[in-house]
């Protein structure tokens, strides 16, 4: 897509959702306090233009779309840049979004099935005609559900369902920690769930683990592998064929070159850009402010656990060749 390089933004904290699973769930601060995104989108325009470099922006939270002023936002960051997204496709402004985004400029939509808050609404429909529009209208798009514990066994109802209205959804391993007891999650019991609860991907049992990997080979069967590089391929940071990679645990890059700080920075919700989500050490200034200063040659690792695995194996040298040999 010719850009120099790629930003994970997590422009909000605010989400509609309220997932069990989610690090915003049961937290003491209302929605309302939650931040939605900057008011000042030409701050965050000049931020980008004053680099003068090409880039990648992939955009999280929260959830994107409630940031202000969000297609205005796109529509001019992809004059220049491309952008990719990460949605739980709820919010209306989806629709106004397929119609004035040019999807050359997308690299992808990641598209999150959040299958108890859908039915919690009834708005299992609504996931499925905006995901369908998008997909006419030419987009890079993809549907995940997340494989966390308690909704494991709801999968294989959920895949035919929405198989039949042409939406493949692809498994995603679950990092995070998970109580035993449903009844727990609850925001009564916030003071004693770390007692009954499990770490995950490590916490899958082998039975679990057979049965995910099940569901990816459906899913990659019907649903189509990606692309390589020489058909085609867009290299996009969310790889949902790499999860088989880490359903035992998180990797590992430490000691390997990785082009983080170069060619990728984590930024967060007020323009303050690190190498990578785990070294907060390697500050490179702020986005909205002022400009930065990136790695100037590709550095080695100093995390123990890769907290973001398709940047790791995309990133880090010795992964993304193992990758490519395969």
């Amino acid at each position: 897509m010719g850009y120099d390089i790629e930003a994970a933004w997590q422009i909000n904290d605010f989400c509609n959702f309220d997932c069990v699973y989610c690090w915003l769930h049961n937290k003491d601060w209302s929605k309302r306090k939650r931040f939605i995104g900057q008011d000042n989108t030409q701050k965050v325009l000049d931020g980008f233009d004053r680099t003068g470099i090409k880039w990648l922006i992939h955009m999280s939270g929260g959830e994107p779309f409630f940031f202000p002023n969000f297609i205005k936002l796109c529509q001019r960051l992809t004059k220049n840049n491309f952008i990719s997204i990460n949605t739980n496709l709820s919010h209306k402004d989806t629709f106004r979004f397929a119609e004035l985004i040019a999807p050359e400029r997308v690299n992808f939509i990641h598209c999150s099935l959040h299958i108890q808050q859908r039915k919690k609404t009834k708005e299992i429909n609504d996931f499925i005609s905006k995901y369908q529009f998008l997909q006419k209208r030419g987009f890079n798009i993809f549907a995940s559900y997340l494989m966390y514990p308690h909704l494991i066994s709801r999968f294989k109802k959920a895949y035919a369902r929405f198989k039949s209205e042409g939406i493949i959804l692809k498994p995603k391993v679950f990092w995070g920690n998970c109580t035993r007891f449903r009844i727990l999650d609850s925001i009564i019991f916030k003071r004693v769930r770390r007692f009954f609860g499990r770490r995950y991907p490590d916490g899958y049992t082998d039975k679990q683990k057979i049965l995910i990997k099940s569901y990816m080979d459906t899913g990659n069967t019907y649903g189509g592998q990606y692309k390589t590089q020489a058909q085609g391929f867009r290299e996009q940071t969310v790889d949902l064929t790499l999860d088989r990679n880490w359903i035992d645990k998180l990797p590992s890059f430490k000691g390997q070159l990785c082009r983080a700080g170069k060619n990728f920075v984590k930024m967060d919700q007020d323009g303050k850009v690190f190498r990578c989500n785990d070294e907060p050490q390697h500050y490179l200034g702020n986005l909205f402010n002022s400009n930065i200063k990136l790695f100037d040659k590709t550095t080695e690792c100093s995390s123990d656990i890769c907290s973001c695995p398709y940047v790791g194996y995309r990133y880090a040298n010795a992964a993304h060749r193992k990758l490519n040999q395969q």
